[in-house]
């Protein structure tokens, strides 16, 4: 008899007060739409959305993502669905720590449904050379929309 694959699934989205301001991310209803299409297109089933809006990825204590966490620690996630790396996190060490640690001793799935250039069975070096990627080029983007905004005329 074949197994069945474990497609509870959670859906994470977190927009701060920067992604706001620099139109960087996108608001966290997209990113619902956009992950709701993903897990409905690849037979995962929603079992909850969790939402951080208004909190930075560098602070791993949002209440969602505690939640979330509580969740899996339950066993009622065998999936996490994100937008993009930095939706988890801008901390590269607790984000590679869920990534590396925390979601494979609960045997969870962690996607990244932006992150394109990363197959999905790559190895871990693939996910911190990303996680670094985007958590710099998040910071660049950041510091130019504060640029723009503080030489407004």
């Amino acid at each position: 008899m074949k197994k069945q694959q474990a497609t509870r699934t959670a859906i994470y989205r977190r927009l701060s007060r920067d992604d706001e301001q620099s139109g960087e991310s996108m608001s966290t209803e997209n990113q619902r739409i956009l992950l709701e299409r993903y897990a409905r297109e690849n037979g995962f089933e929603v079992v909850d959305i969790y939402t951080d809006d208004g909190w930075s990825g560098t602070n791993f204590d949002r209440p969602d993502f505690q939640r979330m966490k509580r969740d899996i620690e339950l066993g009622k996630i065998d999936i996490v669905l994100v937008k993009d790396l930095s939706r988890l996190g801008r901390n590269q060490i607790e984000t590679s720590l869920c990534i590396q640690v925390f979601f494979p001793e609960h045997n969870v799935r962690f996607v990244a449904v932006s992150e394109t250039l990363i197959p999905p069975r790559a190895k871990m070096i693939s996910w911190n050379c990303a996680i670094c990627l985007t958590n710099g080029l998040s910071a660049i983007r950041a510091e130019r929309s504060r640029a723009a905004i503080v030489n407004e005329p």
